[in-house]
């Protein structure tokens, strides 16, 4: 979890410590097969490393739907209410993936978007038609140096 918090929340019931993560994180927990490893200023590497995403900031999921993974959020006022997921649904299509902000529900839609191999697949469709085909930063650069030329 890649956290701008000052401190990870505390463990969750039925979760235990991870004494298999890596040295140096503010927390690591394992219940079963599933991990939570919370980690800050590492954002690109658990994107890099993650199968879903609970997101609860705007920017950060649309990121995540870009490359490709099926992100989970749910409303948070006041700033991410009901009337942002809807525009953020409209923006991400099914990369994402909204319900109400209880645990059981929020639980329930990650385990399915972790399960199920057709919501991996329709992230990764709506993050290709989003982001369209690598090369745009490039692209812009030419085009402005051209306009600057000009």
């Amino acid at each position: 979890m890649a956290w701008t918090g000052a401190a990870p929340l505390p463990r969750p019931e039925g979760w235990e410590a991870d004494d298999a993560a890596p040295p140096g994180l503010p927390a690591a927990w394992r219940r079963g097969p599933r991990r939570l490893w919370w980690t800050t200023g590492a954002f690109p590497a658990v994107l890099a490393s993650a199968d879903a995403v609970l997101g609860t900031a705007g920017t950060a999921n649309e990121q995540a739907v870009g490359l490709g993974l099926p992100v989970v959020a749910f409303p948070v006022p006041p700033f991410y209410g009901e009337a942002y997921m809807r525009n953020q649904k409209r923006l991400l299509g099914a990369g994402l993936l909204t319900c109400e902000p209880l645990p059981e529900r929020v639980a329930a839609l990650l385990a399915y978007a972790l399960d199920e191999p057709g919501v991996r697949a329709a992230a990764v469709a709506a993050g290709a038609e989003r982001m369209g085909p690598p090369g745009a930063s490039e692209r812009l650069a030419r085009e402005l140096a051209g306009w600057l030329a000009r």
